[in-house]
């Protein structure tokens, strides 16, 4: 991540100082020649994102502060039904690395390597072991912010692999799925009067590529609690939702079928009162020659 901007020259996407700002990787292309160090493939450039903090600190630990006292007290203001909800959400606010811009997704990191999805806890505890800062975030549930590198939070998540290892399918059963799909293919193939091509031979996943590289360190995740978070304050930091299937909805009445029937029926309409005014205009037309 790069705090000014980046311009394409060839293949290469290289940062450049804007307004004064100083790249953090000091000028370097980004990863080694490019590419990313864990799966030596090239990268997907997203942004531009705001990496500075989004809240300020003292302003939330005021918000929190308020939502209590009206909670004990009944003040300083009148009575909100979603109290018990803003105390939860400006207090995972104010416990998370607010410097840290990003978060990690503990279940698009498990569904990356293909292997069950870590407590949270857990993975806090062991990132906080190597001696790096970790938090929650009040955006998921299971997501963590960290000031560790990416190459850290890869290698515990081989570790968790390693500790938690998935169970692989035989290559058997992948063979038999495989000539299933494949004569699946070459059916609807035939059915539409099309050819088959011949399907290239899969290379490995970016996850495979991944468990590949052996971890730098050996890590157990005998801890399953994180020292920071051992005496946080009660709160509903996400809270359920009030109802079943609560939250935003379609517009009422829409039904794509029955509007698409309307507007077919207006279209006649109009084409109708159109062909009418088209043969009186006619009609007068001819009146007024003879």
């Amino acid at each position: 991540m790069v705090p000014s901007g980046r311009y394409e020259e060839g293949k290469m996407y290289k940062p450049f100082v804007m307004n004064g700002a100083t790249p953090t990787n000091g000028g370097q292309n980004i990863g080694t020649n490019g590419l990313c160090e864990e799966t030596g493939c090239g990268f997907k450039v997203g942004g531009p994102f705001w990496i500075a903090p989004i809240h300020d600190l003292e302003f939330v630990d005021e918000a929190v502060r308020r939502v209590e006292n009206y909670k004990k007290y009944g003040q300083p203001h009148d009575p909100l039904p979603t109290s018990p909800r803003l105390h939860g959400m400006l207090t995972a606010v104010s416990e998370e690395l607010s410097e840290v811009p990003l978060y990690y997704s503990l279940p698009d990191l498990a569904h990356t390597v293909r292997c069950s999805v870590p407590p949270r806890a857990t993975f806090l505890a062991a990132l906080e072991g190597l001696g790096y800062r970790a938090s929650a975030t009040h955006k998921e549930s299971d997501a963590i912010k960290t000031d560790a590198p990416n190459k850290v939070v890869w290698d515990l998540m081989r570790n968790w692999v390693r500790c938690n290892p998935v169970e692989k399918t035989s290559d058997k059963s992948k063979a038999a799925k495989d000539a299933k799909k494949k004569k699946a293919k070459e059916a609807k193939a035939a059915k539409e009067g099309a050819v088959v091509e011949e399907e290239k031979e899969r290379g490995p996943t970016s996850g495979e590529k991944i468990l590949s590289v052996q971890p730098d360190f050996v890590e157990d995740f005998k801890k399953t609690k994180s020292d920071t978070y051992s005496g946080r304050k009660k709160a509903a930091r996400y809270p359920m939702n009030p109802e079943a299937n609560w939250g935003p909805k379609a517009l009422a009445g829409v039904n794509l079928e029955k509007r698409q029937v309307k507007q077919d029926k207006k279209k006649r309409e109009r084409d109708e009162e159109k062909r009418i005014r088209d043969e009186k205009f006619k009609e007068a037309k001819i009146s007024k020659t003879e």
